[in-house]
């Protein structure tokens, strides 16, 4: 007998998880891009985090994770009414 088999109820679990998951990140793009922000202060947050975690270990944190994330150009979105008013 296989020890390596999922049961139904351990992959129902696992799905449940990963949808809640998915579910949670996109809701949060969401409120972000409603709201303005971007995502470089929680960009920000992870990574400073995480190389608090690695010196703890004593690693080198700039060597591990890469450079620290910078924030992305504003793009430029045209405003509908301009873009009519311009036709």
């Amino acid at each position: 007998m296989c020890t390596g088999c999922v049961s139904n109820a351990e992959a129902l679990i696992v799905g449940a998880v990963g949808a809640t998951s998915a579910t949670v990140g996109l809701a949060r793009r969401g409120i972000d891009a409603l709201s303005g922000r971007g995502s470089y202060p929680r960009r920000l947050v992870a990574y400073q985090a995480n190389a608090d975690f690695l010196s703890a270990l004593g690693h080198d944190p700039a060597q591990v994770l890469g450079a620290v994330p910078q924030p992305r150009p504003a793009r430029v979105t045209a405003a509908r009414a301009g873009a009519l008013l311009a036709t």
